[in-house]
């Protein structure tokens, strides 16, 4: 059976901008892409450059450049989260690209992935938080994350922002099972679900 994860996995194959991402250093995927919980087509990424002169926006300019050439890509937003990052994550900035999959077929028509490249200030938070969700994340918690997932999926089109980072947590971290706390613990943290 063809599932999102796996036509992201080919996706990611065949981009030709994945090769000039290894050719400037390492590549670490975050998120449900690397957690297998993927419930509508986004991936999300984090750039470590190997050479520690070229500062972030200067990497991102010349990947900005290479995007712009690429004719599937149809809209790429650079945010700045160096001022005012999102609750609890590390400050960095952002390439959220917009690309069409034309190859795709587990739709009718070919489908656009969300890829949002993260180069942080300091990437060893984010990648301690996925190791630990790797680690202590259970078959039964991964099924309720996706349950969770799935359903914000089908009502909004997607998972509500932030909502994703802080189910995992409540779930795998906190300990909650019961649907009221989870949502109410969403709900402390600013979620609109």
């Amino acid at each position: 059976m063809t599932t999102l994860h796996s036509c992201a996995q080919e996706f990611l194959k065949t981009w030709p901008f994945m090769e000039a991402l290894l050719s400037i250093g390492e590549v670490h995927f975050t998120g449900s892409y690397a957690l297998d919980t993927m419930t509508w087509p986004d991936i999300d990424l984090e750039l470590e450059p190997v050479s520690k002169e070229r500062k972030a926006p200067e990497v991102l300019g010349s990947l900005a450049a290479i995007l712009f050439m690429d004719r599937r890509v149809s809209k790429v937003d650079f945010r700045n989260f160096t001022h005012h990052s999102r609750p609890g994550m590390t400050r960095g900035f952002c390439l959220s690209i917009q690309v069409l999959d034309e190859d795709l077929r587990l739709f009718d028509q070919g489908l656009f992935w969300k890829v949002d490249l993260w180069i942080l200030e300091n990437s060893a938070p984010s990648r301690l938080f996925m190791e630990k969700l790797l680690t202590q994340m259970t078959t039964h918690e991964k099924e309720l994350i996706l349950n969770y997932k799935r359903t914000w999926t089908k009502m909004y089109g997607r998972p509500p922002q932030m909502a994703s980072y802080f189910l995992y947590q409540a779930v795998v971290f906190e300990g909650l099972k019961e649907e009221q706390e989870i949502l109410a613990s969403l709900r402390e943290r600013g979620v609109k679900v």
